[in-house]
């Protein structure tokens, strides 16, 4: 499956040249021997799948700089699918829609989640760092 083509036609490149000014986010990983050897290491990590083009991301990505600062616990990290690395990590975590968190725990999977409702968000990562392995739920259509 290439996952690039499944979130659009840009190239990875012209979309990690543009820079949408200065953030403060989670630590960036796009090499999969670092992210693997992250997982293995902590407890608990919570994954961001995200893109530069992606604008539900670009939304959804303060919550998740709040959620870091407010869980030490708990690592978070943002991977971009448009960089190789990153699109072979969303390939491994079966990634289809973006944003998508994937929680994992003692270096596995446990559950993940996609969409920018900010309510639905917070109340999942919040559920992550309390971690009891759980689907997360989709919000009602039509709720906001």
């Amino acid at each position: 499956r290439n996952t690039r083509s499944h979130f659009g036609s840009r190239g990875a490149k012209a979309c990690c040249d543009r820079h949408l000014g200065p953030k403060v986010m989670p630590k960036l990983i796009n090499c999969k021997k670092e992210f693997k050897t992250l997982t293995e290491e902590k407890k608990k990590v919570v994954a961001y799948f995200s893109a530069a083009w992606c604008e539900p991301c670009q939304k959804i990505g303060p919550v998740f700089e709040k959620l870091e600062g407010e869980n030490a616990e708990i690592e978070c990290v943002k991977v971009d699918i448009d960089d190789e690395q990153g699109e072979l990590l969303a390939e491994v975590y079966d990634v289809m829609n973006l944003p998508t968190f994937v929680f994992i725990q003692d270096g596995k999977a446990i559950s993940n989640f996609h969409g920018s409702t900010t309510t639905h968000c917070h109340q999942n990562l919040q559920h992550a760092c309390r971690c009891s392995p759980r689907p997360a739920r989709s919000p009602l259509r039509g709720r906001r």
